[in-house]
């Protein structure tokens, strides 16, 4: 009888011990690869939530993969970039993101996801965006100006450095834009620039790869497209696209990977109205 009191005994501890093992597992015990798979699938207000969690979870949002993953699964999102003054006129600099995964949640507050950033520059706006990467700049003087490149999920930016003056004493005007190349997953910023003089219209281009360049780089010994740059650039299919205008308007593209311009027609009901093009 004693002998199976202390078996009975021993199953039990047994028993308890294994349910309080079982019972010690969490989500923190699961593989990061887990983990991340999970993470991924969060709309971006509770993934920015998750990273207070813990250390390792704000790593693995960090991850390149992890930001990959997430955008080839997340809604479409809009995102704007808003600076000024607070109630108690203080400066005030946030992005708002509007997730449009839920069509109803349009009309509501709750729709829209502030977060501040830790760089603030006066007129600063959102040029184009890339894959959740943000390109920045604003208002000052062309040679002058400032230009980011922001990834709000992985709360980093990158300040480039400040493009060739040119020696022309003309008018100039800029554009930007900003692609990314599939094959090689490099991000890269266009500089349009054009000059007016009396005799004629001359374009520049100057181009800065992200992680990989230290200066912008002028792009010579490549046939540029003439006429006059008359929209903004959109980034579709591998490159950037805009409408140029000589003697009659045309579509003109900058291939992001091969570096190398070109162009085609323009439709005919676009000929004799002002085009913006977008996506």
């Amino acid at each position: 009888m004693r002998r199976s009191k202390r078996k009975a005994s021993k199953n039990t501890t047994t028993a308890t011990t294994s349910a309080a093992a079982v019972h010690a597992v969490t989500i923190s015990n699961l593989p990061n690869h887990s983990t991340c798979d999970i993470l991924s699938r969060l709309p971006l207000n509770s993934i920015f939530a998750c990273k207070r969690v813990c250390k390792t979870w704000r790593d693995l949002t960090l991850e390149p993969y992890f930001a990959k993953l997430h955008l080839s699964r997340s809604p479409l999102s809009l995102i704007s970039y808003h600076n000024g003054k607070d109630n108690n006129n203080s400066p005030s600099f946030h992005f708002e993101i509007l997730q449009l995964h839920d069509p109803p949640v349009l009309g509501r507050r709750d729709a829209t996801m502030k977060f501040r950033t830790e760089f603030f520059f006066p007129h600063m706006y959102v040029v184009a965006s890339c894959n959740g990467s943000i390109l920045l700049s604003n208002f000052s003087p062309i040679d002058d100006r400032i230009i980011i490149v922001c990834n709000p999920l992985r709360a980093q930016h990158f300040i480039l450095p400040k493009p060739p003056k040119l020696a022309l004493e003309t008018y100039k005007s800029v554009r930007l834009g900003f692609g990314h190349s599939p094959r090689t997953d490099q991000y890269k910023v266009l500089r349009f620039t054009y000059t007016y003089r009396p005799d004629r219209l001359y374009l520049y281009f100057d181009i800065f790869t992200i992680g990989i360049d230290d200066e912008w780089r002028s792009i010579v010994g490549t046939e540029q497209p003439p006429g006059h740059i008359i929209s903004n650039s959109v980034f579709l299919n591998g490159a950037l696209h805009w409408i140029g205008n000589e003697k009659a308007r045309f579509i003109s593209y900058f291939d992001i990977e091969k570096e190398q311009f070109g162009s085609f027609p323009c439709l005919p009901k676009l000929e004799k109205v002002f085009t913006i093009l977008g996506l």
